[in-house]
């Protein structure tokens, strides 16, 4: 019995360890594909998860960055996918805010590590 208990113990340590260490993750943003390039009509896209532990975000699909083709929401720890599709040759752009007071878009070149300020994210339609 004892035995049993220390494993379990030891079980529900591993699990908490793991999911902390997942939280340090930040946001995971996948393209369905690496090079970000996709042909006429395809469907463009990212698989995109947050931290259980961030606050939830909307994200707003642009056209060349000008005309706006969609928008949605991500739950943090619910995996979501933000897709596209353009008829004509051009760039898809995705700009992604936490929902939290002041909270502005930004570039993902910037020094911020998690999404508190938001991402960019791009992929080219030819």
């Amino acid at each position: 019995m004892k035995m049993f208990r220390a494993a379990w113990v030891a079980s529900l340590y591993l699990c908490a360890v793991s999911a902390s260490a997942d939280e340090s993750a930040g946001p995971l943003y996948v393209p369905y594909q690496s090079s970000n390039i996709y042909a006429l009509g395809e469907t463009a896209g990212w698989h995109v998860t947050l931290p259980w532990g961030s606050p939830s975000a909307s994200y707003v699909i642009r056209k060349n960055n000008l005309e706006e083709i969609g928008r949605g929401k991500i739950l943090p720890g619910k995996p979501t996918s933000i897709e596209a599709k353009l008829d004509e040759p051009g760039m898809v752009y995705v700009e992604v805010t936490e929902n939290s007071p002041g909270a502005k878009p930004r570039s993902s070149r910037s020094s911020a590590s998690r999404l508190r300020t938001g991402i960019l994210v791009v992929a080219a339609i030819c």
